[in-house]
């Protein structure tokens, strides 16, 4: 799974002249399902983004999280995140998951994200959408699960005030793992053909109710 995470001001997706997900201050999630996801890394995902402290706190630092801000989540469904420009100039997408498997699992992450407890709003699968936002800062990761399954920053870009260019989450105060700048890889940008459906909100349970697998289709 990968997926690039932009902090925004505020963002919108339409389709047509309908507007199908709106938020204020927090996450656009442009979100990318390959081969060989399951829900376990849907939970993993979810968890990741609602924790990830890239929210400025009264310091000015990045020491806040989605949860921490009450931020919302805007998810856009992104196949092309999987494009493959190594051969040729036409990019392929063969590592990307299967439409069907992937709107599924598309739509697991969605329920993942709500019951933690962040106000999430979609896309529609399967549209051709307009998405417009306000970068804050701006701060934009790109977050990819290692082959251990666990989710790692790829690429981390902020800003300074008035646009210089700064090491992200240099200060001694934050913790090793969010320090920690990696080497961007490619990770080509075309338009959204692909967008997301929104799906009910998790239970206002204790825990989260299994959201049984379909038969005939593999993790």
């Amino acid at each position: 799974m990968r997926m690039a995470v932009q902090r925004v001001t505020r963002a919108r997706v339409t389709v047509g002249s309908e507007t199908t997900g709106e938020i204020g201050p927090g996450l656009l999630l442009l979100l990318g399902v390959g081969r060989e996801d399951s829900v376990e890394t849907c939970r993993r995902m979810a968890s990741k983004v609602a924790r990830m402290r890239i929210f400025d706190d009264a310091a000015g630092k990045m020491n806040l999280s989605l949860l921490d801000t009450h931020g919302q989540a805007l998810v856009v469904s992104q196949f092309t995140l999987y494009a493959d420009t190594s051969r040729g100039l036409r990019p392929s997408f063969t590592n990307a998951g299967e439409p069907a498997r992937a709107k599924e699992l598309y739509e697991r992450f969605v329920s993942e994200l709500s019951y933690l407890g962040v106000p999430t709003r979609t896309g529609r699968f399967g549209a051709h959408m307009a998405v417009e936002l306000v970068n804050d800062g701006p701060v934009t990761l790109v977050l990819e699960e290692n082959e251990r399954g666990d989710p790692q920053i790829t690429q981390i870009t902020q800003m300074g005030l008035g646009g210089e260019s700064v090491e992200a989450a240099k200060s001694a105060d934050r913790s090793p793992q969010e320090s920690e700048v990696r080497h961007p890889q490619i990770a080509p940008t075309t338009q959204m053909a692909l967008g997301g459906e929104s799906v009910e909100s998790a239970k206002s349970a204790d825990r989260n109710p299994e959201l049984p697998e379909r038969s005939g289709v593999s993790g």
